[in-house]
């Protein structure tokens, strides 16, 4: 059965250890997490982890953080 919760504590864990990773990188991470029956279930979520991603991604651009993991520990969509 899939976990959403579990799903989300995978992609930060993800995240924080691949800083330089491309949109492409997370989207076949996210699809390898959620099993094939429930791709279409969950489609959405990858849409949204992408999404979310990518602003995250400027975010940390624009702050000009020396660490770019810093705000995905805040980031509300992946706190668990």
């Amino acid at each position: 059965m899939f976990s959403v919760s579990h799903y989300k504590r995978q992609v930060r864990q993800w995240m924080v250890a691949h800083p330089e990773k491309s949109e492409k990188d997370l989207v076949q991470y996210c699809e390898e997490l959620i099993p094939t029956i429930d791709h279409p279930s969950y489609n959405w979520l990858v849409t949204l982890t992408v999404d979310w991603f990518g602003y995250h991604q400027k975010s940390s651009a624009r702050c000009g953080c020396d660490n770019p993991n810093a705000q995905t520990k805040n980031a509300s969509m992946f706190k668990t």
